[in-house]
């Protein structure tokens, strides 16, 4: 309703003008509300609502895309996980590049020198084979339940992307979402093969379309106050690491 009823007021306009005695008016305007819930715009393609002169462009930009990324020739594929890399590091997450066989000791190293002997985890099924029995043969409780003494948590990622440092965390069977929202430290397992140079390909997996949730993460928590200053780890964890593997 507010969609339409905004059309009234603004009918040309993708922008609200407020007068300038409302105080807002000054220096703001607000956007037009959506005529339309996010899905089904989704769904049908922003396209239509775009000018006619873009259509044509934004329809053949998302026409047949691939569902993996491994379309990617080798050369591609490195660029793709620099990228990724570097986007990722300017945000303060960290990154590393490593063999599945050196998967476990690389997060038990971590681990033991954060001195961290509880984790929270998605299951066994969502994560690499033996990650789990790895990390409790080196002496790490796994915790199901949440807790809020558990400082830290291991997820996957269906997806990264390349422009902007994101990972695409979704929620489903074996993927609870505490694991990669509350912790204080957030250990993430990515395939390099996943990696997608921006996030309109990322979102056309089918896993992504049937997830009931997803988590989109740049980097760790950020905030910022009144003044500017920005705090890590108010609202999510302070640390985001990510292992790829190649």
């Amino acid at each position: 309703m507010a969609g339409y009823l905004s059309r009234i007021i603004a009918p040309r306009s993708k922008w609200i003008r407020l007068p300038g005695f409302t105080g807002w008016g000054y220096s703001k305007d607000l956007p037009r509300p959506a005529k339309r819930p996010f899905r089904e715009r989704w769904a049908r393609g922003f396209e239509s609502e775009l000018p006619l002169e873009g259509r044509e462009t934004v329809s053949e930009g998302i026409k047949d895309l691939p569902s993996s990324s491994r379309w990617a020739e080798p050369e591609d594929r490195e660029n793709l996980i620099n990228k990724f890399s570097q986007e990722l590091t300017s945000l303060d997450g960290k990154f590393t590049l490593c063999d599945p066989e050196d998967l476990s000791q690389l997060i038990l190293n971590e681990l033991m020198q954060l001195e961290i002997s509880e984790i929270h985890t998605w299951g066994r099924e969502a994560l690499p084979i033996r990650l789990l029995d790895d990390l409790e043969e080196g002496g790490i409780v796994i915790r199901e339940d949440i807790d809020s003494g558990v400082t830290a948590g291991i997820s996957g990622a269906e997806a990264g992307i390349a422009d902007t440092g994101t990972l695409i965390v979704p929620s489903g069977k074996g993927k609870p979402q505490f694991v990669s929202l509350t912790p204080e430290f957030h250990f993430a397992v990515l395939n390099a093969n996943d990696i997608y140079e921006d996030l309109s390909r990322g979102l056309q997996l089918q896993t992504i379309k049937e997830a009931s949730n997803i988590s989109l993460i740049s980097g760790p928590s950020r905030t910022a106050d009144i003044e500017m200053t920005l705090t890590l780890g108010v609202h999510g964890p302070r640390s985001l690491h990510v292992f790829c593997l190649q």
